[in-house]
């Protein structure tokens, strides 16, 4: 099927020149969400032409609507154009090969093409300010991020203890680590945390703690607009520490990518080796430094 539609990608390619549109329509997370889309920018100037990405993913589009990026981001690209009506459309890995879009890219190169054309919107920046008014700070000392629930099946489940003694040797190298920022889909882990570092000003940032807790969060019943909101929040807040200490995930993956200097320890591979952008440029950059 995906075979089929070369023919009528590559005509979209021709009537949209000079740029280069794409709905991500898969239905996926926010954080793989928003790697593809890096990817499709990076192939997009490769042919000297401007990306337009928009998404229609189901997850976190309403009824009617097709596109929520533009809610949270500020495409510079977007700003000065009229949508053209036919935009290709990635909803699997499989069409990001058939579109010929290469699967990998620097870090840098990632972030370049973030702050070009990804923007944080006024609406996101008010939110991450509203949380980091509570710490009276712009960065926080460390940041956490434990994805659990249904992760299992791309990455093994990390025990809780395992964060427990990352964070314990961090802290030991640096016993002024106050304010932590933790992100996690497992509530219980939370608890967990709290209960582990009784003496940490531990924050998080939730929408709506009551969802599915066997399912990611990206899953939930929430509505859509709350859902990307809370993603996106979190996968900012991640990259505001000089450290982060993480379980495989697409979302902190993206924090990575949004602060260049952040440093990263990942406590877990996907079950085939984290050898796809940006897992492996992470852990290669984390193992340069040992």
């Amino acid at each position: 099927m995906a075979v089929l539609r070369w023919p009528a990608n590559k005509w979209r390619e021709h009537i949209n020149r000079p740029y280069y549109v794409t709905d991500i329509s898969g239905t996926k997370g926010l954080g793989a969400l928003m790697c593809e889309a890096l990817l499709i920018c990076q192939h997009a100037e490769h042919k000297r032409l401007t990306p337009i990405i928009i998404s229609s993913n189901r997850l976190y589009c309403s009824p009617g609507e097709h596109d929520f990026l533009a809610q949270f981001f500020e495409q510079s690209s977007a700003k000065s154009v009229d949508l053209p009506r036919h935009p290709n459309h990635l909803r699997t890995l499989w069409d990001l090969r058939l579109l010929g879009i290469s699967e990998d890219m620097s870090l840098e190169d990632a972030n370049r093409l973030l702050v070009k054309y990804f923007s944080p919107s006024a609406r996101v920046m008010s939110q991450i300010n509203t949380v980091l008014a509570q710490i009276q700070a712009d960065h926080f000392d460390l940041t956490v991020h434990y994805r659990g629930t249904d992760k299992h099946l791309e990455a093994p489940a990390v025990a809780f203890a395992a964060v427990d003694d990352a964070v314990r040797r961090y802290i030991d190298k640096h016993p002024s680590v106050k304010n932590v920022f933790l992100a996690t889909d497992e509530l219980t882990f939370e608890t967990h945390f709290r209960s582990q570092f009784p003496g940490l000003h531990v924050l998080t940032y939730f929408v709506d703690r009551d969802v599915d807790s066997t399912r990611g969060r990206h899953f939930a019943s929430t509505p859509p607009e709350e859902k990307a909101r809370e993603a996106i929040v979190n996968m900012f807040l991640l990259a505001r520490a000089p450290m982060c200490i993480r379980t495989s995930s697409y979302l902190s993956a993206m924090s990575r990518i949004i602060n260049p200097t952040l440093k990263t320890q990942t406590l877990s591979l996907t079950h085939w080796g984290s050898t796809a952008f940006p897992e492996k440029q992470i852990i290669e950059q984390e193992q340069s430094v040992h």
